[in-house]
């Protein structure tokens, strides 16, 4: 057995541990409240994959999942990008803004608006990769602090210039823009943050 096989069984058995742990944790504040563990259990999962609840879990998912892979995959070569976050919201702040004015069909624009998406989000990535080969920045700290910049500047645009006036405190959004396929995909979208109807346990 190598010294990388090792680590990563070690690693592998670590995060089930936790998992167990987390799990014999929760079963005990359960039963401590007075409730069936197995029944508790059910309902989280209940909660996070059946019927609508899926789609939330899923679009929640897809963004740390994204990160994960932006950070892990370079760190597989020696890299270390902790600016996936403001990469992220980067990209999506132009994703919308292309999915939004781009005049074209809208399963074109949102094709076009996934496309876009990737290269400004790889573009400011390989910004702190220029900066460590040109001024020998470290990326470890280059990536961290071009964060900033790009979270306050998406976040700025995104409440003010770039903002629907007419959505203004509704809480909706812009999927009528894109054509009845998206909207409808909006509405669906939304639809998951209504509350549903607890059983008791």
């Amino acid at each position: 057995m190598t010294a990388a096989t090792a680590l990563r069984g070690a690693a592998t058995s670590s995060v089930l541990w936790a998992i167990l742990g987390g799990l014999v944790i929760g079963a005990l504040i359960a039963l401590a409240a007075g409730h069936d563990p197995v029944a508790v259990y059910g309902e989280i999962l209940a909660g996070a994959v059946v019927g609508p609840n899926l789609a939330e879990t899923v679009a929640r998912a897809v963004p740390l999942v994204g990160m994960t892979l932006a950070a892990a995959i370079p760190l597989r070569g020696g890299m270390v990008n902790l600016g996936g976050d403001g990469q992220l919201v980067l990209g999506g702040l132009v994703a919308a803004v292309v999915a939004l004015y781009l005049p074209a069909p809208g399963e074109v624009r949102l094709a076009a608006a996934i496309v876009a998406a990737m290269a400004v989000a790889g573009a400011y990535a390989a910004l702190a990769a220029w900066g460590e080969v040109r001024f020998g920045v470290p990326l470890l700290i280059s990536t961290l602090l071009l964060s900033y910049p790009a979270q306050g500047v998406s976040s700025y645009l995104a409440r003010f210039p770039l903002r629907d006036p007419a959505t203004a405190g509704a809480g909706a959004g812009h999927a009528d823009h894109l054509g009845p396929g998206a909207a409808a995909a909006g509405d669906r979208r939304r639809g998951v943050h209504r509350p549903a109807r607890r059983r008791r346990l």
